[in-house]
Parts: C-alpha cells; structure tokens; sequence
C-alpha cells in the first residue's frame, strides 16, 4: 500500500508542477497586445537557443557628415554651402582610404522624373565641389554616387531638397 502512495504522490507532485508552470507561462494580457512574458526552463532553453535570445535592433542609416539645401527647382550649390563641406573635405584630406557617399534628394512636388534628375544635378555640384577642393578627381573612385531618392509625403518640401554627405 505504502508503494501505490508513492507512485500516487510523485504523480501528484508532477501534475502541480505542471499546472503551475502552465499558468505561470500563461501570458497575463486577457486579451490585450501587452508585452508577453517567456518563462523557460533548461531543457526548453536547450533546445531552442534561438527562442530565448533577444531580437536584434535594426541598423540605424549613419548620420550623414554634411547635408546641403537647395532652392526649390536649382543645382547649383547655395553660397553657404562651402563652410557645411569643410568637414567632409577635412576627413577625406585625413583619410586617403575614406569614400564619400553623395546622396541626393528631392521634394515630392511635381513631376518625379524632372525631379530625379534634379536630384542627381544636385549630387553632381557636390561632387564638383569637392573635386575643386582636391579631394575627388574627375573619375573618382572614392565619391559614390547613389541613386537619388525622392522624399514623400509628411517631410518638409524645404528639408528633402537636399544632398547628403556621408564619409566611411
């Protein structure tokens, strides 16, 4: 009889156990999108090492060295533009291995394909800029042109004519 009470008692035991980890596991949020609780034990960490690891933070696009403002419909580089490139002229003069990204940019009013265009004339007078300065060529390698991108809506019209300098 004492046998059966045993058996009886460590089944108990781990139907408590159970039950318990159930409702602890439980999420708490009745319904809600609140932030869910994982409850692991070893064996299930064990298994699934991947489950119990935090997400990764997504990349965040580095600030860009210089950003120059353009007039609504120009490409040719605002007069007070020369002391915003000072930095970027700087660091490519210190670094002979650095590259500048040139990206240009442009508000979403009216046509897109005049704007795209716009925005690479943009870019263009940049690097002109810094091939005056002495630190691109005609074909240098160290200026990346990227492809312009137009801004959309919910941007300041004012603050997506621009071009942005990014030294790597």
């Amino acid at each position: 009889m004492s046998n059966f009470f045993s058996k009886t008692s460590t089944l108990a035991v781990g139907i408590a156990i159970a039950a318990v980890a159930y409702f602890w596991a439980k999420p708490a949020h009745n319904g809600t999108e609140a932030a869910k609780e994982v409850v692991t034990t070893p064996a299930a960490t064990a298994a699934t090492p991947a489950a119990t690891a935090p997400a990764a933070e997504p990349a965040k696009a580095a600030e860009p060295d210089a950003k120059i403002f353009f007039a609504v419909g120009k490409a040719s580089l605002p007069t007070d533009s020369a002391k915003t490139l000072e930095t970027v002229i700087a660091k490519l003069k210190a670094n002979p291995a650095a590259k500048a990204t040139i990206s240009g940019f442009n508000d979403a009013n009216g046509d897109k394909t005049k704007n795209e265009l716009l925005a690479k004339e943009r870019a263009k007078s940049v690097r002109e800029a810094l091939r005056i300065a002495g630190v691109a060529g005609e074909a240098d390698a160290r200026i990346v042109m990227q492809k312009p991108d137009e801004t959309m809506g919910g941007v300041d019209a004012e603050l997506a004519r621009r071009v942005d300098v990014t030294v790597k």
